[in-house]
């Protein structure tokens, strides 16, 4: 039999209706094999095209994130895996293909006209994941071990293209069936996602690990007569994906406190205490009530331990004047913005929330100054705090570096500045809170501040 054979390689395929067609029908997440559901990519840039017969046979090279290891004394350690289509007339038979390859032998070349030198195994799969059987190849010749018909055409275009070989190079009669296990190390990645705006950040959480364990079967063309069961594949693979399990809207969260009457009139309140000579605020509990906080001298207030606690606002005030030590009648000008005294209590209260079970959504710490009413919000990741926070120097020294960063930068900037180079934590936020609308502040790469609208 002869036939003419055409072959263009590397063709574009964003106008072949072929390839298009195997792009919306392949549907790698429905592989209940996790190599090929979270592991392959597909190169859908190029593709090859065989003209043979009347027959159009489409090829599109699929390769691994990250390659698996196999271990067997049958087949080599390297997967090979293959998109192809068989075209003719308007029939049209697409399938995926995984191939093993038997030791000392050549690797499987992604393409089916090239497989003189090959020894292994093709398991053939739909694109939507369902497994269609296996194919036996012995240098270049097919067999069908399952017999089922909708993988013939592939069986018989593979053995169309080695129609000159030798009679001798037959695939075997005699076929073992092997064990197969497949241990898959699942690593998933955990990530907050947090918008305000039009500002979108991803923050790690977490990593969790599963080992999933799956046995299948596995048809080898030889060595015949030996012990299947001491034969078995041991294929291993590393699979990494990335979630996005927490949605964090701060903004919803703000517009729903300022929302709620008795929170606003405690806002309200504080914002006509700011000319006073002593510190005025509240803490809020889980249920929703408030208890005023004790003024600890003219510039601070007491927050007490309390499980149950999510969030404290409380005033910083004007400038005044005050009796020193001495009796001397001095002026005093307070920084109008979170100190870290302040930065301080909130990580507390973050480590207290995920330590009794409280959201730390809800966690909150608030500054009313005649400069503007500020809150603290925590998107990041709570494990952070605990082993940062200790390593943090508190206490007069950091003070004063925090002063003159905020007299070098402006109090926004300063504040930002400052919990990045200082304190270390990602995830602490800051918002300006205002009628006209909440506002989210802060650096970009740049360290330039930016301000962003809640919608």
């Amino acid at each position: 039999m002869l036939f003419s054979c055409t072959k263009d390689d590397l063709q574009d395929n964003t106008t072949n209706p072929i390839v298009n067609q195997l792009k919306n029908d392949l549907k790698l997440e429905q592989f209940t094999n996790k190599n090929i559901a979270d592991n392959l990519v597909v190169n859908w840039e190029t593709f090859s095209k065989i003209e043979k017969d009347g027959f159009e046979i489409y090829e599109i090279e699929v390769s691994e994130k990250k390659p698996t290891q196999i271990e067997s004394n049958l087949f080599q350690n390297q997967l090979k895996y293959e998109l192809i289509a068989i075209k003719k007339g308007t029939e049209i038979h697409s399938y995926l293909v995984e191939a093993y390859t038997s030791l000392n032998h050549t690797l499987f070349s992604n393409s089916i006209e090239n497989l003189s030198n090959f020894i292994g195994t093709l398991n053939v799969f739909q694109l939507n994941g369902t497994s269609l059987g296996q194919l036996v190849i012995f240098n270049g010749h097919s067999k069908n071990t399952t017999e089922k018909n909708i993988i013939e055409p592939l069986n018989d275009i593979i053995n169309l293209h080695n129609f000159n070989q030798s009679a001798t190079n037959k695939a075997p009669e005699c076929i073992e069936t092997y064990i197969v296990y497949t241990y898959a190390l699942e690593n998933t990645n955990h990530y907050s996602s947090v918008t305000v705006g039009n500002y979108t950040k991803l923050t790690y959480r977490n990593t969790t690990q599963e080992t999933i364990i799956t046995t299948s079967f596995m048809n080898t063309p030889y060595p015949c007569g030996t012990n299947g069961d001491s034969n078995y594949i041991l294929y291993r693979t590393t699979i990494s994906r990335d979630v996005v399990d927490v949605v964090i809207d701060p903004c919803e969260k703000l517009k729903a406190q300022y929302n709620n009457p008795i929170y606003k009139a405690k806002i309200d309140v504080l914002k006509t205490q700011t000319g006073q000579t002593k510190e005025n605020g509240y803490a809020q509990t889980k249920d929703g009530s408030f208890t005023t906080l004790t003024a600890n001298g003219s510039d601070a207030v007491t927050l007490p331990r309390d499980i149950n606690r999510i969030g404290y606002m409380h005033t910083h005030l004007d400038s005044y004047q005050k009796t020193n030590a001495e009796g001397e009648l001095i002026d005093v000008f307070p920084i109008k913005i979170f100190s870290p005294e302040d930065v301080k209590q909130f990580l507390i209260l973050i480590i207290n929330a995920q330590n009794y079970g409280n959201p730390i959504s809800d966690t909150y710490g608030v500054l009313v100054s005649s400069a503007g009413t500020y809150q603290l919000g925590f998107t990041g990741n709570a494990a952070d705090i605990n082993v940062k926070a200790n390593t943090i120097n508190w206490g007069e020294s950091l003070d004063k570096i925090y002063i003159t960063t905020i007299l070098e930068n402006g109090l926004e900037k300063g504040l930002l500045k400052f919990l990045i180079d200082k304190i270390g934590i990602d995830g602490i936020e800051l918002y300006k809170i205002e009628d006209t609308g909440n506002k989210k502040i802060t650096l970009d790469i740049n360290g330039k501040k930016i301000t962003i609208n809640c919608n």
